[in-house]
């Protein structure tokens, strides 16, 4: 028996063998129902949304800062 044969008689042993029979349940309903799911705004967001809001009304200057950024 050579390396190559022992080598590849462990990985048989090792691995279980593979089946091509399909998917184990329908991934395109699950891709779908994916797609339709909206996006939620969590509270974290609303809130650094607010922060940024009420600084730019504190701080009118600020406006220039946010806009040599995006």
């Amino acid at each position: 028996m050579t390396d190559d044969t022992q080598l590849a008689a462990l990985l048989r042993s090792a691995l279980p063998p593979v089946s091509i029979d399909g998917p184990s349940r329908d991934l395109w309903r699950a891709l779908t129902d994916r797609a339709e799911r909206r996006v939620r705004w969590s509270w974290v967001d609303i809130g650094l949304a607010a922060i940024v809001m009420l600084s730019i009304a504190a701080w009118p200057k600020t406006m220039l800062l946010l806009a040599y950024h995006f």
